[in-house]
């Protein structure tokens, strides 16, 4: 209950930033090299397909690939339920309809019941080499230097920002010598 009301309160935060960040941000350039692939581990509730050998770089999420988790950004709701079952919660929250499970969230367009964001609430499940409870540094070491960097207005906690095509990966600590608490990735061209 605990990792739902912090994922809850983590949904209200990436909707208010969506709007922009705080004044005093600080913008470094995208990496310019592709960042080492890593083996993604499996979800408990995932297909049966997914091995422990797949990867995925984050520059396929560009393209909105997600692959390796048996879904892709415009997904249909059926699809998602299909791979992972039935959510734990169903709810409306933003102008987007959430499904829940023990690992993961995903957010369906209101307009179309497509999926446009994923999020991870727990290390069961690796994205671009990237999980929650891994320490920042080694985030920034896999996927090189965030777009902004820097403390959340919203919520006190330490955000690392990405740009990835016109998408965004948002990956929030406790602070800035902390691990990886949540991960989302949000589709802007949906």
């Amino acid at each position: 209950m605990i990792k739902i009301t912090q994922f809850t309160f983590f949904l209200i935060f990436s909707f208010v930033i969506l709007a922009g960040c705080n004044n005093n941000e600080q913008v470094v350039e995208e990496p310019t090299t592709a960042p080492e692939e890593a083996p993604v581990e499996q979800p408990e509730q995932a297909h049966e397909e997914m091995t422990s050998e797949s990867s995925v770089s984050i520059d396929t999420f560009s393209e909105g690939s997600l692959d390796h988790l048996g879904v892709q950004i415009g997904s249909a709701k059926e699809e998602i339920m299909e791979e992972f079952g039935q959510p734990i919660e169903e709810t409306m929250y933003d102008g987007a309809e959430l499904l829940v499970y023990d690992n993961i969230a995903f957010s369906l367009s209101q307009v179309d019941s497509t999926l446009i964001a994923v999020t991870l609430i727990t290390n069961k499940i690796s994205l671009f080499g990237v999980h929650v409870e891994q320490p920042l540094n080694e985030v920034k070491e896999i996927l090189g230097e965030p777009t902004y960097e820097g403390l959340n207005d919203i919520t006190g906690e330490w955000l690392l920002h990405y740009s990835v095509g016109e998408n965004e990966v948002y990956i929030e600590a406790k602070n800035n010598n902390s691990d990886v608490s949540l991960i989302r990735f949000i589709a802007r061209n949906r």
